[in-house]
């Protein structure tokens, strides 16, 4: 269920396995029904309510709340879709063809990033304060972690134990934490940035 004003009505958007219905809270009506939404999908709330990213069939598609479709882009084989949120910006990532891209709410190609290894684990991507991005990455056959920038260039001189899950934050100004997690531990790496 996401929920926000449009034109002062409080407005819900309910989605279940068969259909979708956009609901005006404040007159119990419901103003539109169409199909369902994809389940592995991320949401991005703008003013104008929410938009709905999922692929479908190889196909980046961004929906709106009353069911309307634009196709953004062509990925056959993409994977492990997620958000990406900053302070000014909301990002698309997935993995297609060893590769993990990053894409605007337009679908327009932000960064793209080279898998170095044959079993991605997890990964996550952050643009810290000063406008530098950055992307964590684990092999899921060794283990191990690496930190790279948005052109390439590693930050760990060796890599860093890591398995399960990546996630990226900013602590202060510029200090990256790396933190994974995975069989009930978590392990933070702090001043990424200084291991060089």
């Amino acid at each position: 269920v996401d929920v926000f004003n449009q034109k002062g009505n409080i407005v819900a958007v309910v989605s279940g396995s068969e259909k979708t219905q956009t609901v005006n809270l404040l007159r119990h009506k419901v103003m539109k029904t169409h199909g369902a939404l994809a389940q592995n999908r991320v949401t991005i709330k703008e003013n104008s309510g929410p938009n709905y990213y999922a692929f479908n069939r190889g196909q980046l598609q961004r929906s709106d709340y009353t069911g309307a479709e634009i196709t953004l882009a062509n990925y056959p084989d993409a994977e492990n879709l997620k958000l990406i949120s900053g302070e000014n910006f909301n990002y698309i990532a997935f993995t297609s063809y060893n590769k993990i891209h990053v894409l605007n709410e337009r679908g327009i190609k932000m960064f793209q990033f080279d898998i170095p290894f044959r079993e991605l684990a997890s990964f996550d991507v952050i643009t810290l304060q000063n406008g530098k991005t950055y992307v964590a990455m684990i092999d899921g056959i060794e283990n191990n972690l690496y930190v790279y920038d948005n052109k390439g260039k590693a930050y760990t001189p060796k890599p860093l134990e890591g398995k399960g899950n990546v996630f990226l934050s900013e602590k202060g100004s510029n200090n990256l934490v790396v933190s994974t997690t995975g069989e009930g531990f978590i392990v933070q790496y702090f001043d990424v940035l200084k291991m060089k």
